[in-house]
């Protein structure tokens, strides 16, 4: 390339290879004559790809511009370049500048003056390909050179360029001059400039041409024509200016988001665009012509901290046109959100904007008409709010006196939303982010070499305000969260106003220019905000207080909302909720109910009565008297209503994967839980939703969908497992272990096969299972582990506690029996077994061996290592279980139904069977059977009967007492032991009399027998009216052994008995505080005080007590729980109650548990619920000291009698 400047011409090249391409070869300025045309590349006629290319390019400038001109050539171009020649040449005379930046330290650069002419000549042997700009130095400040370049000008000096231009302005300004229209200030002031720039505006508009540097038309001729460039209206508006006494310069920059202008370079070469500089007094104002939605004194971006010739005549270098401060560049964005009783919320927001985005906006809103403008916010709009646009409006874009906003409503945003319990918002800071640069928001990889500029430094600040509807309480607001982001400065600010929560964002870039360095950390900081998402929950008031313990504040917030807006469904589903979480079922049954009817047609309400349903009449899910079929209805109804209903889709999932009885997937509709659980994914996409699905898939057998699903989950302990269990399913244990070395590698491997084989357990894929957990080193291979084929019903029946069978001969049996078995899985593996998995684990572990003929068989069993013993007989075609080692008692109730000689036949067998079963048994029953049956004992009818009747003892009495009282046996110690089995007979019966003569006849045998029974016989005296003899009898005990544990018990029940109120209390200190004080002692001092009208206060601190010594016995927490409702703390009561429920291993409610739920709901004021509670509570057989049936009868009355 050679470019030849005034004097005679030099030929010069450059030879360029391959594809040389010259950028403004031509100087942007014309104000001069035509210079000597360029040679056409031949490679635009001929080049091919992969061919090379040579390139000259010659200009002349024979004639200069009355100003100056200035050529720039740069180095590199879009292909990469093996030769380049530059050379300049110009008349020595001429004086020309010349400057060379950042050229490559190989570049050779030879200067010579000869013949009068002085010449540059620059060779670089290879210049890779590139842009003229590097876009990674992009918003580069003016004084730094982002990429290699060589120059020269023409002018003498930039004061000589302004006067020689300022010369040809004035001369053009007085071809054409225009008056000062009489309407407009013809004095110096801000508001003078106002007005004329926009008369300007008004008169003379954009001609839409591309802007270059050349001499303006006159101003009468822009006025006449009423557009022009930014010359000819720069020009227009500095004529009128000055005729209003204000100084008024024209100002030249360079537009473009490349190179600046050379300080070094005087002349016209480098500048696109007019400015106009306004001075009054002190104070400078800058004014882009063609603005016409800007401010005077407002620069758009493009023009701030540029290099700039002011055309004065007091110039002599380049200016600096004004950058403005984050300050100067404010939007505001006030996001009102409306929340509803329920639903979606609706969006009101409205943006002002001020300084450079101001100008911005007006140009934009005022471009779009009709419904232009509400496209061109549908498509934000969805993607920052969700819901539906409904309306745009703005304020008059031509109007720059006010206030630039622009207002948007939106119809069910999703950023907000109101479910019964809480209000949800989900707000995001990186929205703040919006009028970042790319250069910030997206970094290129390659490291940066210059400075940054802030091309636009601002504020924006965005102001969430949500209007929270009564029933809803608002957080107290967070504290202020100031993060710096790099340089610039990130906070979130919370307040309240009223019933609004105020939420705001606040971006300031902060100072304007930052270091490499400080570009990459907020560039890097803006990546870790960017994904950050503020989540915050306003909780209704009536649940929230539940939580909080507070369920009869909850309960009265709830019928409140209801007062207020009763002819809201809603409000009754929420009310349902509270009273569930507040163990009051049956009422928030009525409630959910009552919500479905004020509005069949809301799936919302259908979703909380499918979801009160899935919890029983106590507050518990899945269990007792749930109403499974009930739910799923309701579910599937609102499902119906709108299949788009995540919380139905959910919901109905969890209860179709259990059966009536709540067990997981056993027995449970398996083919309809996966269903609601595919609609769950397809309506909102989470892990938690699939891999929900992969556990119904695999338990039902679809191996290979389950691992499809699993794998396309994020990563975490869970989907590894069920992949595993898939892939083992599928293809067998070694693809599965392969699977699991593939997941997990090191020390994660082992513990992934544990627990995939515990899941292949529940499955029942045992071989599976053992192949994995032998590979894990959790196991040694041994030769199986299959499950038995065969065994007992009983067994069956023993391990799963909600199975219905008629195995059990009778309902005491059951009873005793049932949570035994029971008690051998942990509680924490229970709820995810099924019936057949547990069975198959107890027929692995246990050993049975059955022996046995015409009708009665003994199965000796061995369940891993526990041995007892197992009876069984035919009744009426029927085989049942009629007694273990451990509940002999219903083997003597079977004998004694019975008296034919088959059933002689059965009894000896079976009593010869227990006798030698508790041979080494020393217990205080036992031993009295062992009195009247055994090997040379009498075995006659009489003696059948009367050994059956001791082992039934006290829990068949009205069989046991004529058949003991005859006593039909001549053994030595017969008759002792049918005054023991009478006496426990008569006080099964409450007979105290009769049981004290009873207790009197063995003490006339067996004095020592006091010792261990002294409370016992106490109890009989003062129960028979002999409460005298009662009291002597524990004094003499007392006397030999003070500390006679029975003794001081029976002391506190003797006085307890007799009413002796200051006597039971002293009593009842002495034995609490004794230092062989038990924790039964401590709870049934505080069961006492709770229904004897005691201190209340005492009796919970010895419940406590209790509870701390025996924190798994079911009857000490719920004493406590029993207590605390007494004392009005509900929640604490109600949390105990279930306590004491989940640690008795059965699902039915006992007598003190109904107690508890009646004294619950009866402060709830729902007093038919709690007195359909009290009548749950059964008279026992004997009374004790102060039994659960006499207090519910109590309250009972008392509610009668407030009525």
């Amino acid at each position: 390339m050679a470019s030849v400047l005034p004097g005679p011409a030099v030929d010069a090249c450059a030879g360029d290879r391959p594809g040389g391409h010259r950028r403004g070869a031509r100087s942007r300025a014309d104000l001069r004559s035509p210079a000597t045309a360029a040679s056409e590349p031949c490679g635009r006629r001929c080049t091919a790809a992969g061919a090379v290319v040579e390139q000259e390019i010659v200009i002349a400038d024979r004639e200069p511009p009355v100003a100056g001109s200035v050529d720039v050539a740069s180095l590199g171009s879009f292909a990469p370049t093996s030769s380049t020649v530059i050379s300049y040449s110009a008349p020595v005379s001429a004086k020309i500048h010349h400057v060379e930046r950042k050229l490559p330290a190989a570049a050779r650069v030879r200067h010579q003056v000869a013949n009068g002419r002085e010449t540059w000549i620059h060779e670089i042997a290879e210049v890779p390909g590139s842009t003229d700009y590097d876009i990674n130095e992009i918003n580069a400040p003016a004084d730094a050179v982002t990429s290699p370049y060589v120059g020269v000008g023409t002018a003498a000096s930039w004061e000589a360029v302004a006067r020689a231009y300022g010369k040809l302005l004035d001369q053009r300004i007085a071809e054409g001059p225009v008056d000062l229209p009489a309407e407009l200030p013809r004095t110096a002031s801000i508001e003078a400039v106002h007005a004329i720039v926009a008369w300007l505006h008004r008169r003379v508009h954009s001609s839409g041409a591309v802007e270059a540097i050349r001499v303006p038309a006159a101003p009468a001729e822009t006025v006449k024509r009423g557009v022009g460039d930014s010359c000819d209206r720069a020009t227009l508006l500095v004529a009128l200016l000055r005729q209003a006494q204000i100084r008024a310069d024209l100002a030249l920059i360079e537009a473009g988001w490349g190179r600046q202008p050379d300080p070094d370079l005087p002349g016209m070469g480098q500048f696109d665009r007019a400015l106009v500089r306004v001075r009054i007094g002190a104070r400078e104002l800058w004014i882009d012509p063609t603005e016409e939605m800007g401010h005077p004194g407002q620069l758009p971006a493009y023009a701030q901290g540029r290099r700039v010739l002011v055309i004065a005549d007091d110039t002599k270098s380049l200016a600096m046109t004004p950058m403005s401060a984050a300050s100067d560049n404010v939007i505001r964005d006030v996001r009102t959100f409306v929340a509803g009783e329920h639903g979606l919320a609706q969006l009101t927001q409205v943006v002002r904007y001020g300084g450079v985005f101001e100008a911005d906006q007006r140009r934009r809103v005022h471009a779009a008409r009709g419904d232009a403008l509400k496209r061109m916010y549908g498509a934000r709009v969805g993607s920052m709010f969700g819901g539906t646009l409904e309306r745009v409006a703005s304020s008059n874009a031509e109007d720059l006196t006010a206030p630039f906003e622009v207002t948007v409503s939106v119809k069910d945003t999703h950023r907000v939303g109101t479910e019964l319990t809480e209000i949800e918002l989900y707000l995001s800071p990186n929205h703040t982010f919006e009028r970042l640069p790319w250069i910030v928001t997206q970094p290129p990889d390659k490291p940066r070499n210059h400075d940054f500029v802030w091309p636009t430094p601002h504020i924006y600040e965005i102001e969430n305000r949500i209007v929270v509807p009564p029933g809803f309480t608002l957080p107290a607001p967070a504290a202020e969260r100031s993060h710096p982001i790099g340089s610039a400065t990130f906070t979130e600010r919370q307040q309240i106003d009223g019933q609004t929560l105020i939420v705001t964002f606040r971006l300031d870039t902060g100072k304007p220019r930052l270091t490499p360095a400080e570009l990459a950390a907020l560039q890097k900081a803006v990546q870790e905000l960017r994904d950050e998402t503020v989540h915050i929950k306003l909780d209704n008031t009536a649940f929230a207080l539940g939580v909080a313990g507070k369920p009869r504040e909850a309960v009265a917030e709830g019928e409140r909302l209801i007062a207020l807006h009763p002819g809201d469904a809603v409000h009754h589903s929420q009310l349902a909720m509270v009273l569930m979480r507040a163990g009051a079922g049956e009422a928030a049954r009525r409630e959910a109910r009552k919500a479905v009817a004020m509005a069949p047609g809301d799936p919302a309400v259908l979703v909380a009565l499918g979801w009160t349903l899935t919890f029983d009449t106590l507050g518990r899910q899945y269990t007792f008297d749930w109403d499974r079929a009930g739910a799923i209805a309701a579910l599937q109804q609102a499902r119906k209503l709108d299949p788009k209903h995540l919380g139905a889709a959910v919901t109905l999932a969890y209860v179709l994967q259990r059966d009536a009885l709540g067990r997981l997937y056993d027995g449970a509709d398996l083919a309809g839980a996966a269903e609601a659980w595919r609609a769950a994914q397809e309506i909102r996409k989470t892990d938690e939703h699939a891999l929900a699905l992969a556990q119904v898939l695999a338990w039902s057998g679809q191996f290979a969908e389950a691992e499809k699903v699993a794998r396309a989950t994020g990563a975490g302990d869970e989907r590894d497992r069920w992949i595993v269990v898939a892939v083992a399913g599928k293809a067998g244990a070694r693809p599965a272990i392969a699977a699991a070395s593939d997941l997990r590698s090191g020390d994660g491997r082992n513990p992934l096969l544990q627990s995939a084989a515990w899941a292949l357990l529940f499955l029942q894929h045992y071989d599976l299972a053992r192949e994995l957990l032998v590979e894990s080193g959790a196991m040694a291979r041994t030769g199986t582990t299959d499950p038995r084929s065969v065994v007992l019903d009983a067994l069956a029946a023993l391990i799963d506690p909600a199975r219905k069978t008629p195995v059990f001969w009778d309902a005491d049996l059951e009873r005793s029996l049932r949570g035994q078995a029971w008690q051998l899985v942990p509680a924490g593996l229970r709820p995810a077994m099924s019936a057949h998995w547990l069975k198959d684990v107890l027929q692995s572990v246990t050993t049975v061996e059955i022996e046995g003929d015409g009708g009665v068989w003994r199965a000796a069993v061995d369940e891993d290592g526990k041995k007892y013993q197992l009876y069984l007989a035919l009744d009426r075609g029927v085989v049942k279980l009629i007694g273990a080692t451990d509940a002999l008692a219903a083997v003597g109730r079977y004998i004694l139904r019975g008296n034919d000689a088959r059933a002689q036949l059965r009894a000896r067998k079976l009593l010869d069977w227990i006798r030698a079963d508790v041979e080494k048994v020393t217990a205080g029953d036992i031993v009295s059977f062992k009195r009247l049956w055994g090997p040379g004992m009498p075995s006659s009818p009489d003696a059948i009967q009367l050994a059956a009747a001791v082992l039934a003892d006290s829990t068949d009495p009205d069989r046991v007492i004529p058949i003991v009282s005859r006593c039909a046996s001549t053994l030595p110690d017969a008759e002792l032991t049918c005054h023991e089995t009478l006496y426990s007979a008569y006080f099964a019966r409450g007979r105290w009399a009769e049981a004290a003569a009873q207790f009197d006849a063995i003490l006339a045998q067996r004095p020592g027998y006091l010792d261990r029974h002294a409370r016992i016989y106490a109890w009989l005296l003062s129960r028979a009216g002999r409460a005298d003899e009662a009291e002597r009898m524990l004094d003499e005990v007392l006397a030999k052994d003070p500390n006679h544990h029975g003794a001081l018990v029976a002391r506190f029940e003797a006085a307890a008995l007799r009413g002796a109120t200051a006597e039971i209390d002293r009593r009842a200190d002495a034995l609490v505080n004794h230092p062989a004080a038990t924790p039964q002692d401590f709870n049934y001092v505080a069961w006492y005080r709770l229904g004897g009208g005691g201190d209340l206060t005492s009796a919970l601190e010895l419940a406590r007590k209790g509870v701390d010594k025996l924190p798994r016995n079911a009857n000490v927490v719920n004493t406590l729980a029993a207590i605390e409702a007494e004392r009005g703390e509900l929640d604490a009561a109600l949390q105990d109650n279930w306590r004491a429920l989940s640690l008795r291993d059965t699902a039915q409610p006992t007598d003190g548990d109904w107690y508890v739920v009646g004294r619950i709901e009866e402060q709830l004021g729902l007093a038919a619920d709690a007195a359909a509670a009290y009548r749950r509570v059964t008279r026992p057989p004997n009374g004790g000291l102060l039994d659960t049936y006499t207090l519910a009868q109590r309250r009972l009355a008392a509610m009668r009698a407030a009525h």
